[in-house]
C-alpha cells in the first residue's frame, strides 16, 4: 500500500533524511524517535507537501511524484503536528475541508461531502462540538477536530504527526 524507497531530504545544507526506505502492507505502523530526528519532514515527504531529493513514495503502486495534488490528496490524508486558522471557521468547516479533494469547486460541497464530514464528526465523538468557532476550542479539542478532518479525507493512507500531542495532558487532568 505505502513503500518509500531511497527518500533524502535536505533544508539547505541541513540534511534531514538520507536514504529511508519504508513499506507498509495495512494496519497500524509508528514512526518513533527523539525531537528533531525528521519524523515530520518524513511525513511530509510522504504526504508530497515537500519534495524529496532523492528517492520516491509509491502508494498502492502509483508514485505520487508524478500525480496531480488533488489525486494524491485522495489517496494521503495527512494530519499535522501544528495548526492554526487566522479565519473564524466552525468545527464542520473545518472538517469539511478535508473534503476538498472531492469538491466541486464551482458546485461546493455536496450531500456526500456534508455527510462525510458528520460522519467523521460522530466518529470522534464532536457532533456536538460542530457549531463551534474552533479558535475557541481547547488544543486538545483541535487536535481531535484536525484528526477528523483527515477521517473526513478518506485516503488510503492517514498520516498522522503527534496525534496524541495535547490530549494526554487533558486527559489525564479530567
Amino acid at each position: 500500500m505505502l513503500c518509500v524507497e531511497g527518500l533524502s531530504f535536505s533544508y539547505g545544507r541541513r540534511r534531514i533524511l538520507k536514504s529511508v526506505n519504508l513499506s507498509v502492507d495495512q494496519g497500524l505502523t509508528c514512526i518513533l524517535g527523539p525531537n528533531g530526528s525528521g519524523k515530520s519532514t518524513l511525513l511530509k515527504c510522504i504526504a508530497g507537501i515537500l519534495r524529496p531529493e532523492t528517492g520516491r513514495v509509491i502508494v498502492n503502486r502509483r508514485d505520487i511524484a508524478g500525480l496531480p495534488r488533488k489525486v494524491v490528496s485522495k489517496l494521503i490524508a495527512y494530519s499535522p503536528q501544528e495548526f492554526s486558522s487566522t479565519f473564524p471557521y466552525t468545527v464542520f468547516q473545518m472538517v469539511l475541508m478535508g473534503r476538498n479533494p472531492y469538491i466541486n469547486p464551482i458546485e461546493g460541497p455536496g450531500k456526500k461531502d456534508k455527510e462525510a464530514t458528520l460522519q467523521a464528526l460522530r466518529s470522534l465523538g464532536l457532533e456536538k462540538l460542530k457549531d463551534r468557532p474552533f479558535m475557541e476550542l481547547s488544543g486538545g479539542e483541535k487536535r481531535l477536530v484536525m484528526i477528523a478532518r483527515a477521517v473526513a479525507q478518506a485516503g488510503g493512507v492517514f498520516l498522522f504527526d503527534e496525534p496524541r500531542l495535547s490530549l494526554i495532558s487533558e486527559t489525564s487532568t479530567r
